[in-house]
């Protein structure tokens, strides 16, 4: 039972998750002519961040959900160095000190450290649970996988990506709309790969949730097997008692007669 609540757990928050970045994505394509509807999308990222941040922060029984082993370390650690990097990186973009192609290479290369997540995650080990004899089940997953770091990269990046000025920025509207692609680009295979890691956990919850229905289904055969041993009639009994008291009655009289019998009776 406790595995299979901490599995539906898991499975309902990254299925929230997609959802947000696909949020991002939509929100892209429907806003980006402007510094106006720039600020539309910074904002919705900057919620739904926030969001995630919560979602991947999720405890059961006191526990971090995709923390791996070290379940009493929250997953996500710091909001203000995950932002500080992208914004670092954006300014110089803006000011021509990076191309297209560095910032979007340096973005891709942060660490598990520089997207605000726990140092830790990287030697937690794996979470398992033994559902049935000699039948382990290991479900971990934890928050520097793929899918989780290419979300908070696009929902990051788009939180603090700001429209061109022509008269103040080296970067220009068509470099923007570049890094607008590169954007939904990595929030869609984000998506992708969390489908991919909550598509394992469903065949994994599924299992749970077989051996879990034969326990309930072992447990009503042995109780009704006990219960016909244990729990009987009590007409039955007291009849069967009383029978059984007649006989033993009628026993204990013919052995009283045959040890009372001698020559002396037949003389």
């Amino acid at each position: 039972d406790t595995v299979s609540d901490r599995m539906s757990q898991m499975n309902k928050n990254m299925d929230k998750m997609t959802v947000l970045a696909n949020q991002l994505v939509t929100a892209v394509q429907l806003n980006h002519g402007s510094a106006a509807d720039m600020n539309v999308v910074n904002q919705m990222a900057r919620e739904n961040l926030i969001f995630i941040q919560d979602l991947i922060n999720q405890q059961y029984d006191g526990l971090y959900l995709f923390a791996g082993s070290d379940s009493v370390t929250p997953p996500f650690l710091d909001n203000s160095v995950l932002n500080s990097n992208f914004q670092n990186q954006i300014s110089a973009w803006l000011g021509g000190a990076l191309t297209n192609a560095q910032l979007t290479a340096a973005t891709e290369a942060f660490s598990t450290t520089n997207l605000g997540l726990s140092p830790g995650l990287a030697a937690a080990g794996a979470v398992s649970a033994r559902i049935d004899h000699n039948l382990d089940v290991d479900y971990t997953i934890k928050a520097d996988q793929a899918g989780f770091k290419d979300i908070i990269n696009a929902l990051t990046f788009a939180a603090n990506l700001t429209y061109p000025d022509p008269l103040a920025d080296a970067a220009t509207v068509a470099q923007f709309n570049d890094i607008l692609q590169h954007i939904t680009t990595v929030a869609t295979r984000g998506i992708g790969e969390m489908n991919d890691t909550n598509l394992q956990l469903a065949s994994k919850f599924n299992l749970v949730k077989t051996i879990r229905e034969k326990h309930i289904s072992d447990e009503a055969l042995f109780g009704a097997q006990i219960d016909k041993i244990e729990i009987v009639d009590p007409t039955n009994a007291i009849a069967s008692m009383q029978a059984l008291q007649t006989q033993l009655t009628a026993a204990y009289q013919v052995t009283k007669i045959v040890s009372e019998m001698s020559l002396v009776n037949f003389m």
